[in-house]
């Protein structure tokens, strides 16, 4: 244990074998694998009475409190946080879920998007042939307007992006010199 701990700890009044064993527990309980989320009391209960002690949720909770395992807690984490070792794993792990998590909401958004432009789709030749019937109608032509509203903002918005993503500064010259190193084979 650290030393932070063993300050928490010899501030602590002295705990029975029971205590002590559920004190151990709750601290060891949290870890990279489970969110570094410690162990519920229903859990501590069931391991503590298969060490044979009998002791109910009740008094686990007044231990946790009596015996301070929240800041105990704070403490050894705070600790582990601090090796470099965890700093690159928790970054690591930070960022491959950030990347699953846009990749899974790229794929959603294209799925929505594709759905979406089917109905534009289906709606606009509903239209289109209300409209080559004779004039549309004042509510048939809010909803045109509504639909073209939302796919020309959709393409400004998208035209923004591509505006502002940076060009690179390469000239016709550099072009041509890169084209006439390409070999081209071609079977007869």
């Amino acid at each position: 244990m650290s030393e932070v701990l063993d300050e928490i700890k010899e501030d602590l009044p002295a705990m029975s074998e029971a205590q002590r064993l559920a004190y151990e527990i709750y601290l060891d309980s949290p870890s990279i694998t489970n969110d570094w989320t410690p162990i519920t009391e229903k859990a501590l209960q069931a391991k503590l009475k298969e060490a044979g002690f009998s002791v109910g949720a009740g008094s686990i909770n007044r231990w946790k409190k009596k015996f301070k395992w929240a800041e105990a807690l704070e403490a050894k984490l705070a600790v582990a946080m601090a090796g470099d070792d965890n700093k690159e794993l928790i970054k690591n792990s930070a960022l491959k879920t950030a990347t699953k998590n846009t990749q899974v909401s790229i794929e959603l958004n294209n799925a929505l998007v594709a759905t979406g432009y089917d109905i534009a789709y289906n709606e606009f030749a509903i239209l289109k042939a209300k409209s080559d019937a004779g004039p549309l109608d004042m509510k048939d032509f809010k909803k045109f307007s509504e639909l073209m509203k939302i796919f020309t903002d959709r393409e400004d918005r998208m035209l923004d992006r591509l505006a502002q993503i940076p060009r690179i500064n390469i000239s016709a010259e550099q072009i041509l010199n890169k084209l006439e190193v390409i070999d081209i084979e071609v079977e007869e």
